[in-house]
């Protein structure tokens, strides 16, 4: 599941449809380019709440903007690195176009795998010899 999302983020960076780098991020919010934000799940908790923070005064400044603003945290940097060709990629930016709705929509499904996944873990018996 995990490679499928790298994957779907591949194919919306080679779209055109991703930007990564805290200062394109944080541009592509000013410019209310952005339609979610992807943080690496082992980034730095401060540069991940200063752009969730800056997305949040965004959102609040466009009082016609009441859509629910995606953050996905669910790859690593090196799963990231992998997925846009670079190296050391913490942030990224979502731009609008099909290959991001795609992307969003895998991330869904990753999430309820996990659910399901966790689920059916907790509830297994393990031998613990």
């Amino acid at each position: 599941m995990v490679r499928g999302l790298s994957e779907a983020l591949a194919m919306t960076a080679k779209a055109g449809q991703v930007v990564s780098g805290f200062a394109k991020v944080e541009a592509a919010i000013d410019t209310r380019h952005a339609i979610a934000l992807i943080h690496a799940s082992d980034g730095a908790d401060d540069g991940i709440r200063k752009l969730n923070a800056k997305m949040e005064a965004a959102k609040r400044g466009n009082a016609a903007d009441s859509a629910v603003f995606p953050v996905v945290s669910l790859l690593t940097t090196d799963e990231l690195d992998l997925a846009l060709g670079r190296a050391n990629v913490v942030h990224a930016a979502l731009l609008a176009g099909p290959a991001s709705k795609t992307f969003l929509a895998r991330c869904q499904m990753l999430i309820r795998y996990r659910m399901t996944a966790g689920d059916k873990v907790s509830g297994a018996t393990r031998n613990d010899s």
